[in-house]
């Protein structure tokens, strides 16, 4: 028995050699070691249930890595991959605008392992406000037209501002968003879609962090319009059309104008009359101011709005006659007209020797009912002025209304 108690140690003894030198040989083959893990990207958000998370932005360098020093067996950090390794920081105690210095945290995907070096150990993060602030648009026109015989006319966006959302440090550093389009020869742009880009007070092209907008693209039309210089003119009533230069000569300032417009709409433009002038009303000379009234999509290339004309009648006198010579016309063969007014009297323009010619036999008031369905009654109707064949002379101011009776026999 005590023969078998001593055999037995024995074997314990040799057993726990055999053992540690088991121990020794893999500790040789899998040693201790320390290994680098370069270019980590460090996460640096908000947790989903950090209430901050939807009133501040994170505003730091794009892509921050960092490079650790781990020590541990090799035979696990030979199976380790960069992309496994998590470095992150931690935001919970962020609540305020402000920049702060955090330490890197790391998450291996093994246990049993020693974080040695990180580089940079902290990350400074910089956490602000998040506002919305609407930021003037302004287009930027290149490219050339024919400036001889083309303008750029008037540019327009479908906005005039866009709305923004970022931090408010940010957004301070906007000024305007700016729509670049390059005209290609004399054609116009039409409701074109063009992306924008931020610029500051300067002018500088800036790309501000953490701030987004819904609008992608902005509208913008820039037309090309033909440009045409045509004569301005003016029109008289009351005007014989035997005078000639020696009775009625006129002037206009300025005498033309310079348009702009669609092709199609300036070919078809050769004046403009800007107004009427009754010379009934003119003695000797006279000045009239118009308002130019351009055509629709029509405009002035020198922003001209008025003329000025000055009219000048001479050799002209005016002469009363009255008249008791009253006509109706086209009266259906049913009906019987009866003209009732009182004799009228009107005034003649002309010249002197034209106007003695004219006795009171040679002026006709006539009731022209063409087109009037007019039912027995009696009727106020405007007439018109017959004169003797010849007769080179105009009327002054408007006929009166003349009263007839129409009866069915």
């Amino acid at each position: 028995m005590k023969k078998f108690i001593s055999n037995n140690g024995m074997l314990k003894v040799l057993a726990v050699l055999i053992a540690f030198v088991l121990w020794i040989f893999v500790g040789m083959q899998n040693p201790e070691t320390e290994k680098a893990f370069k270019n980590i990207p460090v996460r640096i958000e908000f947790a989903q249930n950090n209430p901050a998370r939807d009133e501040l932005s994170i505003i730091s360098s794009k892509n921050q890595k960092i490079e650790i020093s781990v020590r541990g067996r090799r035979s696990v950090l030979d199976n380790i991959q960069s992309a496994e390794i998590i470095a992150w920081v931690d935001l919970d105690d962020v609540t305020e605008p402000g920049e702060y210095s955090l330490p890197v945290q790391i998450t291996m995907p093994v246990g049993d392992l020693l974080i040695e070096r990180k580089t940079p150990s902290s990350i400074l993060v910089r956490v602000d406000r998040i506002v919305m602030s609407e930021i003037p648009v302004q287009v930027s026109v290149s490219g050339e037209i024919d400036d001889n015989n083309y303008l750029r006319g008037q540019t327009t966006t479908d906005l005039k501002t866009i709305e923004v959302t970022g931090p408010e440090q940010e957004l301070g550093k906007i000024a305007k968003a700016v729509v670049d389009v390059e005209l290609q020869g004399n054609v116009s742009i039409e409701k074109q879609y063009y992306p924008y880009r931020f610029v500051d007070a300067d002018g500088n092209t800036i790309e501000p962090e953490g701030v987004t907008s819904e609008t992608q693209k902005i509208r913008v039309s820039v037309p090309v319009l033909r440009k045409k210089t045509v004569p301005l003119r003016v029109e008289f009533a009351n005007m014989s059309e035997d005078w000639d230069q020696s009775v009625v000569t006129h002037t206009i300032e300025p005498d033309r104008v310079e348009i702009a417009g669609e092709e199609s709409v300036i070919n078809s433009i050769s004046e403009i009359v800007v107004g009427k002038i009754d010379l009934s009303k003119v003695e000797g000379t006279a000045e009239f101011a118009f308002d130019i009234i351009y055509p629709n999509g029509v405009t002035s290339v020198d922003s001209i709005r008025s003329a000025r004309v000055t009219v000048t009648v001479s050799g002209m006198i005016t002469r009363e006659f009255t008249s008791d010579q009253f006509v109706v016309e086209n009266l259906l063969d049913s009906y019987v007209a009866e003209v009732v007014s009182d004799p009228v009297t009107v005034s003649l323009r002309g010249l002197a020797e034209n106007l003695e010619l004219l006795t009171d036999d040679d002026v006709t008031l006539v009731v022209d009912l063409q087109n009037k369905m007019l039912q027995p009654g009696t009727y106020e109707v405007t007439p018109t002025l017959r004169l003797t064949e010849g007769a080179d002379v105009a009327l002054v101011g408007e006929l009166p209304k003349l009263k007839i009776n129409i009866t069915q026999p």
